[in-house]
């Protein structure tokens, strides 16, 4: 108990910490590979306070890249590792929440309203602009976390946005050894979190896939949904074996 108290402590106190020191390096006028930094330290952070193991397959983007993963937990921002700085998509509703919006903010975050058809044109425009920068845009297109086995459907906007363009996606598996860490529907943070860390270790596996482009916006969004749901069913399999 007095792990998964001290854990709930240092969790948030260093995000606030490491978001106000984002947002003062952005005020002084330092770019994104310093504001980056920041995150790789609250990243480093994390994985000591939450004890994480991360199990990784596929070959990390070298470049700039279109990532799309699948959405478990909160934790989720910090188990996909990147060779190059990264910015995230989310939802235009989390920008106003205490801390973790003025993260986002100093992360150049890219809000979108999924309701507002000119907010997701605005997004379309701004990941182009965050590309051409040579930095990774990491989107969870279904839009929402799910417990699993598999994914929800994925949002088709951005496939339709890259199709036909020199653009691929790289897809990106996510699925924890213990499921319950899923923070779904309802789940409030402060109970989730006391009930799902009280063990000493969080594993999670991550794959990396080929990268998927291609003419139409349909195809790529099967191809890519198909392999993230391939990987997480088989990751959930493997867990589950490994425990039994």
């Amino acid at each position: 108990m007095i792990i998964v108290l001290l854990r709930l402590v240092l969790f948030p106190l260093t995000t606030l910490m490491c978001s106000l020191l984002g947002l003062i390096v952005r005020g002084l006028g330092f770019g994104h590979s310093a504001v980056y930094r920041v995150f790789l330290l609250w990243r480093w952070l994390q994985h000591k306070i939450m004890n994480v193991e991360v199990i990784s397959e596929g070959e990390i983007p070298q470049h700039g890249a279109i990532i799309m993963a699948n959405h478990r937990s909160y934790l989720d921002i910090i188990m996909i590792p990147s060779l190059t700085p990264v910015v995230y998509v989310a939802k235009a509703s989390v920008r106003k929440w205490p801390i973790v919006g003025w993260g986002g903010d100093a992360m150049r975050t890219i809000w979108v309203d999924r309701g507002n058809k000119e907010s997701r044109n605005e997004t379309r425009n701004a990941i182009m602009d965050r590309l051409e920068e040579d930095l990774s845009v990491i989107v969870y297109p279904e839009g929402t976390t799910s417990v699993g086995p598999g994914v929800l459907d994925f949002k088709p906007g951005m496939f339709h946005a890259i199709a036909g363009s020199d653009l691929s996606i790289i897809p990106v598996a996510i699925e924890y050894e213990n499921p319950k860490i899923a923070c779904v529907d309802d789940d409030l943070f402060i109970p989730h979190f006391l009930r799902e860390f009280r063990s000493c270790k969080t594993r999670v596996k991550v794959a990396f896939g080929e990268p998927v482009s291609g003419e139409d916006g349909a195809e790529i969004r099967t191809q890519v949904q198909g392999w993230i749901e391939e990987r997480t069913r088989t990751f959930r399999k493997e867990w589950d074996e490994g425990r039994s």
